[in-house]
């Protein structure tokens, strides 16, 4: 995988390329330097990170008058500059021509390669069961709102194990969901799925568990309109199922490390909150099915219900796709202990926020908006 020069100079694969944007005013702001670099794979590495070394690394030494030596601090990582644009070239699909790109402003330096890795290369076995024990059978000690938060880190972050065995890629990341490829996953909704009590022989049956690969994210409980008061029984109802009522051996508390919100419904009737509320006065109705419209759903000559309103917002794969890129934009903006701080709003009300103001201001960073309503 050379990609070496043809004898008219021009690159033999398009696609062998490396553009280095320099954003003297901030990433996300029209005004940038290019660079290009083409030719072969090991060229590209070489020139590329010699240039950043020269151009945009840079040293700073701060003398302390009681000591003979010099604190000295650099604003980029040089190993970890050289190891990201190693693994951007050789440990990528070359399936769709787009070219690596390395942008680089004051605050920071980001490496893009699309498509990533090369879905070609897959792990071995153990290496596959190591990546999931480490979401499984690894929690902290702590409560369950805790737990629920490793899990969530770990979505988001992933997991690495030793190296590739097939490229040699050492301590490559694991990911256990595909964000920016939806089709990739597996999305299996069960109903009445028996999970037993740990330590006693009977069970608990929700009513609707949602799976993604495997993981149960979503717990949705439906009651009978016989009943007198259908969604307060289906509320008290999820606590017992995650042992929230302060009584031990009634529920199931490890089928919530891996939950993401919980769905009450009765009739057309349907609210949605996360695992951890104590009162129904945090579950809410789902208002805008955004990024659709009211008037996309097919709900005949009345308004859409709850239901179909519920459905359209928060279950459509492309949307838990646009939900991810949306809490990876919080994250790299704010860090992921601050998303968990504000996930008590819930997940997905982030999710509208953020896309709201992505279609308000589509080139410019979280902590340059203008103050407008959005």
């Amino acid at each position: 995988m050379s990609f070496c020069r043809t004898s008219s100079g021009t690159p033999e694969f398009a696609i062998a390329e490396l553009n280095e944007c320099w954003f003297p005013e901030g990433a996300g702001w029209n005004r940038f330097e290019e660079k290009i670099f083409q030719g072969p794979l090991s060229r590209i590495t070489r020139d590329a990170i010699n240039f950043i070394q020269r151009n945009y690394i840079q040293e700073t030494i701060i003398k302390h008058p009681q000591r003979a030596e010099a604190e000295r601090f650099w604003n980029f990582p040089q190993a970890a500059i050289e190891e990201a644009v190693v693994n951007a070239i050789y440990h990528r699909s070359y399936e769709i021509r787009e070219p690596v790109e390395i942008r680089i402003s004051s605050e920071d330096l980001v490496v893009l390669s699309f498509p990533g890795p090369d879905r070609s290369i897959r792990l071995e076995d153990d290496q596959v069961e190591d990546a999931v024990k480490s979401l499984t059978a690894s929690f902290p000690n702590s409560n369950l709102l805790q737990k629920n938060q490793h899990v969530f880190r770990m979505l988001m972050e992933g997991t690495s194990v030793t190296e590739n065995r097939q490229t040699g890629e050492k301590s490559p990341t694991v990911w256990f969901v595909d964000f920016s490829h939806p089709g990739n996953n597996r999305f299996i909704a069960v109903c009445q799925f028996k999970v037993r009590i740990l330590g006693e022989k009977h069970h608990i049956i929700p009513d609707i568990l949602l799976f993604i690969n495997g993981l149960p994210v979503v717990v949705i409980e439906c009651k009978s309109p016989k009943v007198k008061e259908p969604i307060p029984e289906a509320f008290d109802q999820l606590l017992r199922y995650g042992e929230q009522r302060g009584v031990k051996g009634e529920g199931s508390a490890p089928l919530f490390y891996y939950n993401q919100f919980v769905i009450t419904t009765c009739r057309q009737e349907a609210k949605f909150g996360t695992n951890t509320p104590h009162t129904e006065k945090h579950f809410y109705r789902w208002a805008d099915p955004c990024p659709r419209s009211l008037n996309n759903l097919d709900h005949g000559s009345s308004s859409p219900h709850d239901q179909q309103r519920i459905v359209a917002g928060m279950f459509d794969p492309e949307l838990k796709a646009s939900f991810a890129e949306a809490l990876r934009k919080i994250i790299e903006e704010f860090g992921v202990n601050f998303l968990l701080r504000i996930a008590q709003f819930d997940r997905f009300q982030i999710l509208v926020a953020v896309r709201s103001i992505s279609q308000r201001y589509p080139t410019h960073r979280l902590d340059r908006m203008d103050p407008a309503p959005v």
